[in-house]
């Protein structure tokens, strides 16, 4: 991906945002599972932000989706910036793993970044998350 590229995606996830605070739908899952809602075939990219209370805390992401990669970048304890790249579909993207091992009573997730598999961004309208 080019320079200018991830330029675009830092000014997008600036302006853009959608928020939404959820809680797990099964209380004791160590391993919550961020679900993407979408209603195109063709998404190749996804950027957003997970918020736990603390002192809960988000060691680290694992894909959920196949063929999908998913990196994390903490911007303070308890936020967790990820991206998802792959062949992305509706449904699972990727399971949260928590440092405690105890899932956050709730989790506020703010969707910043669509794109296509071609690198071409898309309006967040529409689109949607929820940890399960």
């Amino acid at each position: 991906m080019s320079r200018g590229r991830r330029a675009s995606w830092g000014l997008l996830a600036a302006v853009l945002g959608l928020s939404v605070a959820c809680a797990p739908e099964e209380p004791g899952s160590a391993e919550p599972i961020v679900m993407f809602h979408t209603q195109n075939t063709d998404d190749g990219s996804v950027a957003f932000s997970v918020t736990t209370p603390p002192p809960a805390t988000i060691r680290s992401v694992l894909p959920a989706c196949e063929g999908c990669q998913a990196f994390l970048y903490h911007s303070a304890d308890s936020t967790a910036n990820i991206v998802v790249v792959g062949a992305l579909s509706n449904g699972p993207i990727v399971r949260l793993q928590m440092a405690n091992g105890e899932p956050a009573p709730w989790y506020g997730v703010t969707l910043r970044f669509v794109a296509r598999r071609d690198y071409r961004p898309r309006t967040i309208y529409g689109y949607g998350l929820s940890v399960e």
